[in-house]
């Protein structure tokens, strides 16, 4: 049994909360659109002097640069919604027309906002990721890795008769003075010790931008700073190999960027070549 479905129902995502008592006063700052202008005229490329030096601080500082290009979309943001997906995305529009990626969609292209106007906020998020994050990512995820070992996943939190209740009750019995879940704790709390239900949440994240530095940085560099790349005709080879080496180089891009370059990039090798 998996307990997949869960969090897109029940507010299990710190960033739910992150979005509505941090992000959602940027969309009412005076000049908000003059502001997040100047972001974009900037360029993370423009102040970056401040991002060569900050990563010894500690490892909020690893992707700075990253997150200043996110704070100005943030603050351009016209609703929590959209505050939302840019809290979750790696590449904005910017960044992909740098890579030469000039056709691309988002999130928004496959949801009816409309439809939701009447939810409250973080009703739509997790609807938006009900769409999106969970079929595409969770449970592509899980199917995978299970059926690789040849095990049966069940999804109970995914019966129809759960969704259709969740989706009724009011957000309090989700989302509660910034506790999730309240209504599973109070369920839980007749059968489980307290030090079981209150641990801090366990995800399954990996430790990439480590392994980009140190066993993985070769098989990196072959991939991504290789004239291989530059053949195949997709990505901009130079945007990329600048990316890789102020990644290298702790100056404010993330793993997670790199990363996913260099899965896509293995991927095209492997059935594109």
């Amino acid at each position: 049994l998996s307990g997949d479905g869960g969090d897109e129902q029940f507010c299990g995502y710190a960033s739910y909360f992150a979005v509505e008592k941090r992000l959602r006063p940027l969309l009412h700052i005076p000049f908000k659109n003059v502001i997040a202008g100047m972001f974009k005229m900037l360029g993370t490329r423009a102040v970056y002097p401040f991002f060569s030096a900050p990563e010894i601080l500690g490892p909020q500082f690893k992707n700075l640069r990253d997150k200043y290009a996110k704070l100005g979309e943030e603050i351009g943001s016209r609703s929590p919604l959209h505050q939302y997906e840019n809290i979750e995305k790696t590449f904005f529009r910017h960044d992909l027309e740098e890579l030469g990626i000039n056709d691309f969609s988002n999130k928004f292209d496959f949801f009816d906002e409309a439809a939701v106007a009447g939810l409250d906020d973080v009703s739509q998020m997790m609807l938006l990721d009900q769409k999106s994050y969970l079929p595409d990512d969770i449970l592509t995820k899980v199917d995978r890795a299970s059926m690789n070992v040849a095990l049966e996943c069940r999804e109970p939190f995914l019966d129809h008769n759960i969704l259709e209740f969740s989706s009724q009750l009011p957000i309090k019995f989700k989302l509660k003075n910034g506790i999730s879940k309240p209504i599973f704790r109070k369920l839980l709390s007749k059968y489980l010790p307290m030090d079981l239900i209150e641990r801090p949440k366990m995800g399954f994240s990996i430790p990439e931008h480590d392994w980009l530095r140190t066993e993985f940085s070769d098989i990196c560099r072959e991939y991504l700073c290789s004239d291989e790349l530059k053949k195949g005709g997709i990505l901009n080879s130079i945007q990329v190999r600048r990316i890789v080496e102020d990644f290298m180089n702790g100056k404010g891009i993330g793993g997670t960027k790199v990363w996913y370059l260099l899965v896509f990039e293995m991927w095209r090798r492997k059935y594109f070549r």
